[in-house]
């Protein structure tokens, strides 16, 4: 079993591809508006992940 940084480091397209669909209903973005405005928002990347959220609250995926 990979490690969580091997995962990442050698199964990054695969990875993606799994999880894209965990939100296939929108609720993450939903959940976020309700808590604060996106308006002007600054988005940091801490590389914790695929950069999925960053996109998604940066406007860069379609809401």
């Amino acid at each position: 079993m990979p490690t969580e940084k091997e995962v990442y480091q050698k199964y990054a397209d695969q990875y993606e591809r799994l999880i894209q669909r965990e939100d296939y209903q929108g609720n993450i973005l939903r959940e976020i508006e309700k808590l604060v405005s996106l308006e002007d928002l600054d988005v940091v990347d801490l590389g914790v992940g695929t950069g999925r959220l960053e996109l998604l609250l940066s406007g860069g995926l379609e809401r």
